[in-house]
């Protein structure tokens, strides 16, 4: 069986890298299973909640939930609870679905490019945050398309193949039975909400998403099975010691049963044997039977839980949305780096010129209060302005006590209010070395990237065959091409086999799954 799953694991990198496509890495079917859960999803969510989503809404949803299986995206789609990882060549779905760096690109492109570029710029990233971001400031539309995208993330958390780290080309036989079975289910025939209303299943509260997808790959890697998994060597759940062998006494077909702890039994998988000298010998074991009983099992069981998360997911996120109205964190997080370190070098000379330049304001007020007394003058007195300026030449002479006692005294020129040359210098010496040191920062940030690029170069078959371009560092023009096919196969630098199945048993210090 290890065998086997070492040529699954193989051929399908193989193909990964030959094809440049990852549609050989897919759970439900995009535009079947995927749209049919996203939809019934919704359906769950507005019977529960006053505030109902929209059919144009929702439409935006289905739509996001098909999109997530394009281009490479696919890769992050597994998510390994007991071992925390997902496929290789990509990074769990749990990942996936929180980082904005990691589907904007921010986390591969230089400092400079990654500080010029708004947070929540990249028309690729359909993240958590960039959801919620949308939502409060920006599109709704793209925010529920972004929702969908989720969404199909927490369905595949759901499968089996996607928790328990096997890859699944649909090629010859190495596809998913499971995922190849439930292509069959759609808009049209998934209404797993109508039995959650009717039993009133309650729908999860969980604190955060990182807790939806812990919750529900859990459920999945330690109840289910997949096609290459069958067996407690890498993972200690299911325990196949709890289960009891029966033949179904119409096909003749020998299952292994396995009952939970309220008394149920449940078909896990089936025992494919040969008679040889009067005694049965175990040939297979395989989740696929003549009736499509454990397929249909798995179904039942497995969609409730991918509705019933995504209506949690649902909740989680208009709460989010209510905590950034009030805090507006991602609103500022938004704003760009560079923005930030202008700001902060050009605010300091606003001041300095603020403080040089005559005030507009004062001399407009000073303009107002003069008019505003002349005005009162003229009225009180009954005088026009020429009258009193008649007045004043023909009674009013320098030798008058009046002149004298009216005349103000000269005043003296103020001290000039504006920083002195030398506080002006310091301010200057103060900006300049915030330049220096934000392109110092910059610099180091790209030379320890371009360091991590030249050590993560995977050269072994590169340098005997003489790849063409091929060079180290971070402008090397098949970086993902090599992680993806000749790491699993030669090693780092070429020295050395590994193999991509996992260690055998749970890592020390880890409690087996919980068992259904």
């Amino acid at each position: 069986m290890e065998n086997r799953r070492f040529v699954t694991h193989t051929l399908f990198f193989l193909i990964i890298v030959s094809l440049f496509f990852t549609r050989f890495v897919f759970a439900y079917s995009p535009d079947t299973t995927h749209r049919g859960l996203a939809r019934d999803t919704v359906r769950l969510f507005n019977h529960h909640n006053q505030n109902k989503i929209t059919d144009a809404e929702r439409s935006s949803m289905e739509k996001g939930s098909v999109d997530e299986d394009v281009h490479e995206r696919p890769l992050n789609h597994f998510y390994d609870p007991v071992y925390n990882r997902g496929i290789i060549g990509g990074v769990t779905s749990k990942r996936w679905a929180q980082e904005t760096p990691l589907q904007s690109g921010l986390s591969e492109q230089g400092a400079v490019i990654s500080a010029v570029t708004p947070y929540f710029g990249s028309r690729s990233d359909y993240s958590w945050e960039r959801a919620i971001y949308e939502y409060v400031h920006g599109d709704r539309e793209r925010a529920f398309e972004t929702l969908g995208h989720i969404i199909h993330l927490i369905q595949d958390a759901s499968v089996p193949d996607h928790t328990r780290n096997d890859a699944h080309p649909p090629l010859f036989h190495f596809g998913s039975p499971y995922e190849e079975w439930t292509n069959q289910f759609d808009v049209s025939n998934i209404f797993v909400s109508g039995d959650l209303i009717a039993d009133e299943v309650p729908v999860p509260i969980l604190g955060n998403l990182g807790a939806y997808f812990d919750s529900i790959a859990t459920y999945s890697n330690s109840n289910f099975f997949s096609k290459d998994t069958i067996s407690n060597e890498v993972y200690s759940v299911p325990n196949l010691s709890r289960v009891v062998v029966k033949q179904d006494p119409v096909t003749r077909e020998t299952f292994a049963y396995f009952t939970n702890s309220g008394g149920t039994d449940r078909i896990l998988y089936k025992i494919e044997t040969e008679k040889v000298d009067g005694e049965f010998r175990v040939l297979d074991v395989v989740i696929t039977d003549k009736n499509n009983q454990i397929l249909s099992g798995y179904w039942n069981l497995l969609s409730r839980e991918a509705v019933l998360h995504g209506a949690g997911v649902l909740n989680l996120f208009f709460e989010e949305v209510e905590r950034e109205r009030e805090s507006l964190a991602l609103l500022k997080k938004n704003e760009n780096t560079i923005n930030k370190v202008l700001a902060s070098v050009t605010d300091p000379f606003k001041k300095i010129f603020s403080k040089l330049l005559p005030s507009g304001e004062s001399s407009e007020n000073q303009e107002s209060n003069n008019g505003e007394g002349s005005s009162e003058q003229s009225s009180q007195g009954g005088t026009t302005q020429k009258e009193e300026q008649k007045l004043t030449t023909q009674q009013v002479s320098p030798e008058s006590a009046d002149f004298q006692a009216s005349t103000p005294e000269p005043t003296k020129p103020t001290k000039p209010t504006g920083p002195t040359l030398q506080e002006l210098q310091a301010q200057l010496n103060q900006a300049s070395a915030l330049v220096a040191f934000i392109e110092a920062f910059f610099a180091e940030q790209d030379a320890e990237r371009e360091a991590e690029c030249i050590k993560n170069s995977i050269r072994g078959p590169w340098d005997k065959v003489g790849w063409i371009g091929d060079k180290p560092g971070c402008d090397d023009p098949t970086p993902r091409i090599q992680k993806m096919f000749w790491l699993p196969i030669q090693g780092v630098g070429g020295s050395g086999i590994i193999t991509v199945d996992a260690p055998v048993g749970p890592p020390p210090g880890v409690p087996p799954g919980q068992e259904f």
